[in-house]
């Protein structure tokens, strides 16, 4: 499945055209983390998306066995971010203050019907 990410978050490449945003208010990067259905971190991203050009976001996702798919979505500004201390599934992750980061949660549900793709390999 594929999914996408957008954001009305100012950007910090924004910043030279748009002098009424604050640099603090900014974003610039952004980690998706898919969850299993303990909610625990199964796979991470973090990606560099400061500019315009780069949202929205677009990435693939497969079922696995599950109905469907559970994501973090973390945005933040990686100059307020603290050093790589936390880990999930032995990855060094970075974390904002709350006060400076968007956070939310998405269970997306596997279509059930519709085309579906599977390549084969010979």
């Amino acid at each position: 499945m594929l999914l996408f990410i957008d954001t009305d978050a100012p950007l910090v490449g924004q910043l030279s055209s748009r002098p009424e945003i604050s640099p603090d208010a900014t974003v610039d990067t952004l980690r998706v983390d898919v969850l299993d259905a303990q909610n625990a971190t199964h796979e991470l991203q973090t990606l560099v998306v400061g500019g315009p050009a780069n949202w929205p976001v677009s990435f693939g996702v497969q079922p696995r066995g599950q109905a469907e798919v559970r994501l973090r979505i973390y945005l933040f500004r990686r100059s307020f971010a603290s050093p790589a201390t936390e880990t999930k599934n032995s990855i060094a992750t970075v974390r904002a203050p709350p006060q400076v980061a968007i956070e939310r949660y998405a269970r997306v549900p596997f279509p059930t019907d519709g085309i579906h793709w599977r390549s084969r390999r010979g």
